[in-house]
């Protein structure tokens, strides 16, 4: 009986090892760095998207007027994302919180 309570705490132990190796990392907190440079970069790319939406729905009401209808699958979103990208170039986001968006729209910036 003895043996078998060894070999249930050997298993238990082996199990425990394992899932120590199984979990991540634990979550580090944002530096008060990141946060100020994610706050400037929403804030700045909030602002732009208002600009955007006031100039798109300017050409939209300007084509009425006109009487054309503007398809809105039309938007030119290639100027969108040269836009995001001049504000990730002015007000870069930090990578560990906004992974991978800079290096998706640094294309856009070589045009």
């Amino acid at each position: 009986m003895v043996a078998m309570e060894k070999d249930r705490v050997g298993e238990i132990e082996t199990a425990v090892k394992h899932r120590k190796e199984e979990e991540p990392e634990a979550v580090r907190w944002p530096t008060r760095e990141e946060l100020t440079a994610a706050r400037a970069y929403l804030a700045a790319l909030h602002a732009d998207v208002d600009r955007f939406m006031e100039e798109t729905l300017r050409e939209v009401e300007e084509d009425r007027k006109a009487g054309r209808e503007q398809d809105p699958a039309e938007i030119d979103m290639d100027l969108w994302k040269k836009r995001k990208a001049k504000i990730i170039r002015d007000y870069p986001p930090p990578e560990r919180l906004f992974p991978g968006v800079a290096a998706k729209y640094r294309k856009y910036l070589e045009d």
